[in-house]
């Protein structure tokens, strides 16, 4: 090389380091300049890069071995590699190979230097080239990233193989390196560009773990995992185990995920972000995960309580053919896992009103449960089902989500005896039929509307205007769902059909078995809408079943603006009826709604600070209340004014302030007067609901909010085998402000104890 091509290589490399490597460079500069200065680098680049090659990977048998590839050597066009001079370094590659173009597999300077921190990755295509494209200094992927455990601290010195991926299980999984993180558990990482754009890890170290993660990494730097060190208190919280075969045998490369989990008392923790968290057994087979999680609520301690149980799946690797284990695992005690053969290999077909049923996306919406005779049961997905496998006898149900109405197919027992390909037809539509009627006079309501309910949106029906109802009166009796007369309907349920009832106000249609169906509504202008869930309806031997009666009452409209200092709450408003200082009817209609199978629908989430609307009972003396059930940090509002509305009228309530409630704590003790950790507590008030658990913290402490100038119960209570049924509890009453803070001590016996933690 000559002496002035080193000295054009050598500033070359002083200005790719200054604009792509060094991110205070220019930033006083306009956008406009930097763009212009990085466009002559990459003129630069291209010249000192003419006439040179690159080495790149390839991948050519990915689906048997994720791990092995080939390196070629083909010349650039420009910065671009193309396709074709692949081929021709590589005349047996495959049409579903991945190349990869990284800085470490370089042996020249100028270009590892060019390539830099950034890694393309790319499927092999039959024309065109991918580019060589210097990671941009003002990106917002992080360079270093931090590897936490469960509880957030940095987990040093931990081997991390980085693999790349595709966002569907039909994409590639590849290998890249095998690395490690620092002593803070940093690992710098390179910026990802090309077809697959996902990162994968699989994370071992031997004073935590083995585990995957899959994650898009953008704008976020940390990982966390779900292990935590073996030397902590945390380990003894987690779920830990070995998983072998049914001869013993350890199974090495299974996946443990955990969803979520319930504590004792049946309070919920739900995993960080709502992700699932995997662990990978090891070679031994031995697994442990503690679920990475937030207690937003203060409903326990610090740690996942002792007696908590794990919602898991785990799955051997396919190859092993070993059934997938679906009971959750408790925590605290080694779980002995074992995994049973599938008895007889089967193959699936599903078919639907157009024969088998072959698109993937369609499939990968069915689910497949088994019911086996011991009791047992376990669920399939596609990822299990598509190339078939060794399945054990039992009665299957498969189910499905495809379109808006959802449904069943036929079950199947199942016996060694049974033919391979099993064969699921779709169940017979079963016909729901019934009656409208005025709620006070007994009457038929004909042109009534009925909806078969999936879902609900947001909003109510007394938000559907004069005019809207207007367009929607003259509608047929068998609408079509896209008609614009429905469209504030449809901002309000997910409906699969609407009708409207006939001359006698009878209605009918019919609906393949399936989970989306939810109920049938009755509704009409200044009505309450009226439910009736779908769950108790079944079908006689001609596949009819016969909807309730549905009553609806004339209604009223309130306005109500509720305050607080607060975004985001979720508001109900309620009813506060006197039976016994109202019309005769009231018994009638207060009985209409059960709450159970048959339920108005006046109620909808309301939103704060903003004035809404919603539906009442017309001509009957009531209150309205407004509750944040999810957030008890705010005390219902109980509006003071007994109102009577007329049918069809309007009353604007006014603005309403939500008020704090206080905090007080339960200190759980025995009969020695020890404080007890994982307790389930509950609240009861107004002696009506007992509220969701509350386990008792590391001290003991339970923590609850209370309303001012209120009285009722905390209580634990146990229901177990052999019929033992046992409560044990306190009464509390709170007169004002200045008791914040307060403690309560709820001594439980040695027996409610010993049925507890047993």
């Amino acid at each position: 090389m000559t002496r002035e091509k080193n000295i054009s290589l050598g500033i070359l490399a002083c200005v790719l380091v200054s604009l792509l490597l060094v991110p205070a460079f220019g930033r006083e500069q306009s956008s406009e300049s930097v763009r212009m200065t990085e466009g002559r680098v990459r003129e630069l680049a291209q010249e000192m890069l003419a006439g040179k090659r690159v080495r790149v990977r390839v991948y050519n048998n990915w689906q048997a071995d994720p791990r092995a590839y080939e390196i070629v050597n083909v010349p650039l066009d420009g910065l671009s590699v193309r396709f074709d001079t692949v081929k021709q370094a590589l005349p047996d590659i495959s049409k579903s190979a991945v190349i990869v173009l990284a800085a470490e597999d370089q042996n020249e300077q100028v270009l590892a230097l060019v390539v830099a921190d950034s890694i393309c990755v790319e499927r092999c295509k039959e024309k065109g080239s991918f580019s060589i494209w210097p990671r941009p200094h003002d990106t917002k992927d992080p360079k270093w990233w931090t590897f936490n455990d469960a509880l957030g601290v940095g987990i040093p010195k931990a081997s991390v193989e980085i693999f790349v991926r595709g966002t569907s299980d039909k994409d590639p999984r590849i290998f890249l390196r095998k690395t490690a993180t620092d002593e803070q558990g940093l690992l710098e990482m390179s910026h990802l560009f090309g077809d697959l754009r996902q990162f994968s890890f699989v994370f071992s170290h031997a004073d935590y773990g083995i585990c995957n993660i899959d994650r898009y990494l953008h704008d976020q730097s940390d990982l966390v995992v779900p292990l935590v060190h073996k030397a902590t208190e945390a380990y003894q919280r987690s779920i830990r185990g070995t998983v072998v075969d049914s001869k013993g045998k350890p199974v090495g490369g299974a996946i443990v995920r955990c969803y979520n989990v319930r504590t004792l008392g049946e309070g919920l923790i739900n995993s960080l972000h709502g992700w699932a968290y995997e662990t990978l057994t090891d070679k031994e087979g031995a697994f442990s995960l503690y679920l990475p999680n937030e207690n937003r609520k203060d409903e326990r301690g610090y740690l996942i309580p002792p007696k908590s149980k794990y919602h898991v799946r785990i799955e051997a690797p396919n190859k092993l053919g070993l059934l997938p284990h679906v009971e959750p695992i408790e925590n605290g005690k080694e779980a002995l896992i074992i995994l049973e053969p599938g008895n007889n290999f089967r193959t699936f077909v599903f078919e639907d009103t157009d024969g088998p049923i072959t698109d993937p996306n369609k499939l990968r919406q069915i689910n497949l449960t088994l019911n086996r005779p011991d009791g047992s049961r376990l669920t399939f997905g596609y990822s299990d089902l598509k190339d078939g496998g060794l399945f054990p006898p039992g009665e299957y149900r498969a189910t499905t989500g495809i379109g808006t109405e959802g449904y069943n197919f036929e079950p199947m027992q199942v016996s060694h005896d049974s033919p391979e390909e099993l064969v699921f037809k779709l169940s017979d539509s079963i016909l729901y039929y019934g009656q409208v009627v005025h709620g006070l006079t007994g009457e038929s309501m004909a042109g009534a509307f009925v909806i078969g309910m999936n879902s609900k949106a947001s909003g109510n029906l007394s938000m559907i205007t004069a005019e809207q109802w207007q367009a929607m009166h003259a509608l047929p009796a068998d609408p079509c769902l896209d008609d614009p007369a429905l469209k504030q309907l449809h901002k309000i349920y997910g409906f699969n059909r609407i009708v409207r009832t006939d001359e006698r106000g009878w209605f009918e249609m019919g609906f393949r078995p399936g989970g989306q169906l939810y109920g049938f509504v009755a509704f009409e202008e200044n009505y309450l809408g009226l439910m009736h869930r779908k769950h108790a309806l079944k079908p006689d031997e001609n596949r009819y079943a016969k909807v309730p009666t549905m009553k609806l009452f004339p209604a009223a409209t309130v306005f109500v603006e509720p305050r607080v200092d607060q975004k985001r709450l979720s508001i109900w408003p309620r009813w506060v009826i006197d039976e016994n200082d109202n019309s005769v009817w009231v018994r009638e209609f207060l009985a209409t709604d059960d709450r159970k199978e048959s339920l108005f629908t006046y109620d909808s989430w309301l939103k704060p600070n903003q004035a809404q609307s919603f539906h009442i009972p017309a001509g009957l003396s009531l209150r309205v209340k407004l509750d944040t059930p999810y957030d008890r940090q705010w005390c219902p509002i109980d509006i003071p004014k007994v109102i009577n509305v007329a049918q069809g009228q309007v009353l604007d309530l006014g603005r309403h302030d939500f008020k704090p409630t206080l905090e007080v704590s339960v200190k759980v003790v025995n009969s020695l007067g020890q404080t007890v950790e994982g307790v389930p507590v509950r609240m009861l008030r107004d002696g009506k609901i007992w509220s969701v658990a509350h386990n008792a913290d590391e001290s003991g402490v339970s923590r609850f909010n209370v309303i001012p100038d209120s009285e009722g119960q905390f209580g634990v209570s146990y229901h177990g085998e052999g019929g033992v049924n046992l409560r044990e509890t306190i009464s509390y009453r709170i007169e004002a402000d200045t008791e914040a803070g307060r403690e309560f001590v709820l001594q439980l016996s040695d027996q409610m104890l010993y049925h507890l933690f047993k």
